[in-house]
C-alpha cells in the first residue's frame, strides 16, 4: 500500500463520533447549569451544535466520496 493510500485510508466516519463527543464536552462547560439559561438560549445553543455536527458529518461523507472516487481510481493508476 503506497503512503497516499495508507493515509486516506484512515479517514472514516467513526471520527465524527469523537468530534460529537468533544463538543458536547466544550458545550457544557460554559454553562454548569442549564436552569440559569432560558429555554431560547438553550434551544438556540442545541440548534446550533446540531447544525456542526451535521456539518462536519457532510463533509466527511464528502471526503469519503472524493477519496472513492477521484483519488484512490488516481492511485491505481499511478497518476499522483
Amino acid at each position: 500500500m503506497s503512503r497516499h493510500r495508507k493515509g486516506l485510508a484512515s479517514i472514516n466516519p467513526g471520527m465524527l463520533q469523537h468530534v460529537s463527543i468533544a463538543l458536547r464536552s466544550v458545550a457544557a462547560q460554559p454553562v454548569a447549569n442549564l436552569e440559569e439559561m432560558d429555554q431560547k438560549q438553550v434551544s438556540r445553543r442545541f440548534q446550533v451544535f446540531k447544525e456542526l455536527i451535521t456539518t462536519e458529518r457532510d463533509f466527511l461523507n464528502d471526503i469519503n466520496i472524493t477519496i472513492e472516487d477521484i483519488m484512490n481510481p488516481l492511485l491505481e493508476h499511478e497518476v499522483c
